[in-house]
């Protein structure tokens, strides 16, 4: 009987675990412990609770770590509560979005 090698393979990494990884990388460790835990993935569209993003700074570096990981996301929402009004409008706000994307300026 011919025995086989088992070849170690590498834990698979999830995103929240190599947004992590981005941000411990470029230095900003420090903001590792405010990386939001969820998020909802709309095609090219990642969209985070406001409440989840705590300042302006935290927003940019943490949405730039997302941009490394997601390669096929192109904007950042943040949801600031859901929908009002009658006619339903949702009160999300670009936070961030990537250069040369599809809906970018």
């Amino acid at each position: 009987m011919m025995r086989v090698a088992r070849v170690a393979r590498a834990r698979p990494t999830t995103p929240f675990q190599a947004v992590l990884d981005v941000l411990t990388q470029a230095g900003a460790s420090q903001l590792c412990s405010d990386v939001p835990k969820k998020w909802e993935k709309f095609g090219h569209v990642l969209v985070f609770a406001s409440k989840l993003l705590p300042s302006a700074q935290l927003r940019s570096e943490v949405a730039e770590a997302f941009l490394e990981v997601f390669k096929d996301v192109d904007i950042l929402l943040t949801d600031d509560g859901g929908i009002e009004g009658e006619l339903r409008k949702p009160t999300s706000r670009v936070l961030f979005s990537r250069p040369g994307g599809r809906l970018s300026d």
